[in-house]
């Protein structure tokens, strides 16, 4: 006989248009938020609204299917069309299954809280609206602030940064909640008049048993020295900071290499160019670019590195997002060299858990490599610092619990 007091277990239903449960950094941030809520006793579901763009990239995806106890399935096409009407159709399936989800489950008293991921205001407005009009919280995930550029590069681009100006400053102030990477979001958010705890900052999300290798490299005298970078290269990154900091670097310390693990996907690949500049600089024969690679190989290819690196220069955009290569390279036990913006000041000390550079500042990255290998020992406590505090701050387990109190909260 069914006890009666047993508590009913929450339904969560998770709408984005990013990839699942691969397919990218978004795409692994979003498997472990819903398998970790999975894991701590609650139903997820995920509404994929568009098709995959890039399907060499997520080739063991499929059109519907579970993961670690997490259902997911595509409104349209499983992967996005090129012909212009099934385009729409694509589109249409991705706004309006949601609603029609949405409601049907609420008659079935099968939902207790929607999460938002990375939509855009026509492709998420009728969901909110419904969502207030039925009581069902609606929580949205806001990961950063673009740059302009990023979003409209052209004159007929130009919709698509008016619709992120207007989630940003409109729509964002009517959800139940906002997860936010960053204080600096939190704070803009409270300056609009959200309440503070309707806000919860969650910076990024990791499986620490993916990365941390047992395996220790022996920092000897004139051994090659492999300084590594993994996401898109570009001036976001911080790539061109990188490039002319491991110039410097390897003037003083001929037996260093530089490894650049990623490319973009989404356009032409960007290590043509990128090659072009090594090679001006004078350093094309110790810069190794791996180019794309499946999320598997990433893991291995970080703990090949004795040193990992993040340039990213100054602006609005690192102020308000979050690296999730960041938690990636402490997970791997490696001495990282991280440039000061955004929250890393509150996060991090240096030369405790990692070595904190002042950004658009190539010399003082420069010069924080440069000390982690001139300071084996110290390098290494500086490593197993970093993946202490990945435990304490960003193991997807335990901050998926907080998320689930934060959920909560919302409860009527």
């Amino acid at each position: 006989m069914k006890n009666l007091n047993q508590k009913r277990a929450e339904h969560i239903l998770l709408v984005t248009t990013s990839n699942f449960p691969y397919g990218g950094p978004s795409a692994n941030v979003l498997r472990l938020l819903t398998t970790g809520l999975s894991r701590d006793n609650r139903i997820v579901e995920v509404l994929l609204q568009k098709g995959i763009y890039y399907g060499n990239v997520v080739e063991n995806n499929k059109r519907e299917g579970s993961i670690e106890g997490v259902s997911y399935r595509y409104c349209g096409y499983h992967f996005r069309p090129q012909n212009p009407l099934k385009k729409i159709l694509d589109s249409a399936a991705g706004m309006l299954i949601p609603l029609s989800s949405v409601i049907s489950r609420k008659i079935k008293n099968k939902i207790d809280c929607v999460i938002l991921y990375n939509s855009t205001a026509y492709e998420c407005l009728g969901l909110l609206l419904v969502c207030r009009l039925l009581g069902i919280p609606v929580i949205n995930h806001v990961v950063e602030w673009y740059e302009k550029d990023s979003v409209a590069a052209s004159w007929w681009k130009a919709p698509k940064w008016w619709d992120f100006l207007f989630r940003m400053k409109v729509m964002n102030l009517y959800f139940n909640g906002l997860m936010v990477t960053s204080s600096f979001l939190k704070n803009y958010y409270v300056t609009k008049g959200i309440a503070e705890n309707s806000i919860l900052i969650l910076p990024n999300l990791v499986d620490i048993s993916a990365f941390v290798s047992d395996k220790e490299h022996v920092q000897e005298i004139n051994r090659t020295v492999c300084i590594g970078y993994c996401g898109t290269p570009t001036r976001k990154d911080g790539i061109d900071d990188l490039l002319l900091a491991f110039q410097k670097v390897h003037e003083r310390h001929p037996y260093s290499e530089l490894l650049v693990i990623g490319d973009t996907i989404n356009r032409d690949s960007l290590i043509p160019k990128l090659k072009e500049k090594v090679k001006r600089l004078g350093i094309e024969g110790e810069v190794r670019f791996t180019g794309l690679v499946k999320w598997e190989q990433i893991p291995g290819l970080l703990n090949s590195c004795d040193i990992l690196a993040l340039a990213r220069p100054s602006g609005k955009f690192a102020e308000a997002g979050f690296p999730t290569k960041l938690g990636e390279y402490m997970a791997c036990r490696k001495p990282v060299v991280v440039t000061k913006v955004g929250d890393m000041q509150y996060y991090l000390k240096d030369k405790d858990n990692a070595m904190l550079a002042e950004p658009d500042n190539p010399e003082s990255v420069a010069s924080k490599i440069c000390y982690l290998i001139e300071n084996a020992e110290h390098a290494k406590k500086i490593g197993d610092n970093g993946l202490l505090w990945v435990k304490q701050h960003l193991e997807y387990i335990e901050s998926t619990k907080n998320v689930g109190k934060f959920f909560d909260t919302f409860k009527s």
